[in-house]
């Protein structure tokens, strides 16, 4: 049994015509950072602000041990 929408499409086939969102490309370091201080800005004591700061931070130092003999 197929379930009608308003328009007498079935419900499959309107939801294979909504647009897919775009893919989220990977962001800079220095660009996550922009952020934080926008955000930070914007909402000072921002919780999300301060995870998103000791994540850079963490992958900052893991990127120097790599780095390091």
């Amino acid at each position: 049994m197929k379930i009608r929408t308003g328009r007498g499409l079935p419900m499959k086939s309107r939801a294979l015509r909504i647009a897919q969102p775009e893919p989220v490309r990977k962001a800079t370091l220095g660009e996550l950072k922009a952020a934080v201080r926008t955000l930070r800005t914007l909402h000072p004591g921002s919780d999300l602000a301060d995870l998103v700061e000791a994540r850079i931070t963490a992958l900052e130092e893991l990127c120097r041990k790599r780095r390091e003999p």
